[in-house]
């Protein structure tokens, strides 16, 4: 007999998965989009300042401001190549959907990775990075929730339990 979560999983519904990590995904890039509309509002509320002033022109700290640079460039890249290979093997939307959230789930990772490598410098920040290094971790353990429950997987795990 299956666990009660691998039942409760088996019983969400067939698109589940597709809902949940939109819902993760677009709470986890609104902050940013409304970045763009709202610069003083978001900037000064919302993006805490992480780096010392006094420290910016250090190679240290303008690296840490460049990777985050590459890492959103690499996603970009990431997203567009999913999208490219997803359309050329004509499969369905639903599908690139899903791979895609496989690869934000990869980018949270290494964002969380990041933050906390890069607090192993703590005179170059302003805070502790706990609650911005907590929303990343959230944002990851749902995603890679997200992926198991995806309906190829979920039927693959319950085989191995009935």
């Amino acid at each position: 007999s299956a666990g009660p979560l691998l039942s409760f999983i088996g019983s969400l519904a067939r698109e589940f998965d597709l809902i949940l990590g939109m819902t993760m995904i677009a709470a986890a890039m609104t902050p940013y989009v409304l970045g763009l509309f709202f610069p003083r509002m978001m900037f000064k509320n919302f993006f805490v300042a992480i780096y010392r002033d006094e420290v910016k022109d250090e190679p240290e700290v303008r690296n840490a401001e460049i990777y985050w640079k590459l890492m959103f460039a690499a996603q970009g890249l990431v997203q567009t190549i999913l999208l490219f290979v997803e359309a050329m093997k004509e499969r369905s939307a639903k599908q690139l959907l899903r791979d895609s959230y496989v690869a934000w789930a990869i980018f949270y990772i290494c964002a969380t990775l990041k933050i906390r490598w890069e607090r192993s410098e703590p005179r170059n920040y302003l805070e502790n990075p706990f609650f911005i290094q907590a929303w990343h971790i959230l944002v990851t353990i749902v995603l890679l929730a997200d992926v198991f429950i995806r309906p190829g997987v979920r039927g693959f795990v319950k085989g191995l339990f009935v």
